[in-house]
């Protein structure tokens, strides 16, 4: 059985391992998730949603994580949504 997750920090990565998960195997993924907290700020929605273009390009060229355009665009346009639901709620 889960255990209810109230913190929104690891909420949100959940999300961007989820999204970068999808197609993939879960061992590929929590293989690479030291990867994903560095180059995503530690999770910190506020950072990623700040993220650049430049930023998301060199994110592109780490081996650390998954390096597919959509995916790391997506967890870019997903911290932005995560914090308007944030603010909402």
């Amino acid at each position: 059985m889960g255990v209810p997750v109230w913190d929104d920090r690891v909420q949100f990565e959940f999300l961007i391992l989820e999204g970068a998960q999808a197609g993939l195997s879960w061992s590929t993924i929590l293989n690479k998730r030291d990867g994903y907290r560095k180059a995503f700020a530690d999770f910190d929605p506020e950072k990623v949603a700040r993220f650049t273009d430049k930023r998301i390009e060199k994110l592109l060229t780490d081996p650390a994580i998954v390096r597919n355009r959509l995916k790391v665009n997506s967890a870019v346009s997903n911290a932005k949504a995560f914090l308007k639901v944030q603010k909402e709620f």
